[in-house]
């Protein structure tokens, strides 16, 4: 069963865990993926280690995003751990 957590419910999972604000957790996680974007946008490259990578490509003067997920956590997916 695929079950579909949201960014707000990770924040206070997080914010528990390291006996943190919420609106601290959630500032520093919206600050990363912004920076994600921007960077994606400015055509770098960019990887979350274990996770994912994204390739920003120049195709006919604009930059157009290609990802994949890590080998890694695809391995871990298939055995049903992380």
């Amino acid at each position: 069963m695929v079950v579909k957590k949201t960014q707000s419910a990770r924040i206070k999972e997080i914010a528990k865990v390291l006996d943190l604000p919420e609106v601290t957790v959630k500032r520093v996680i919206d600050e990363y993926i912004a920076s994600l974007q921007y960077s994606i946008i400015q055509g770098e490259d960019i990887e979350v280690r274990g996770v994912f990578q994204v390739s920003a490509e120049e195709i006919g003067g604009r930059i157009v995003p290609r990802g994949t997920v890590s080998p890694a956590l695809k391995e871990r997916a298939k055995r049903g751990y992380i």
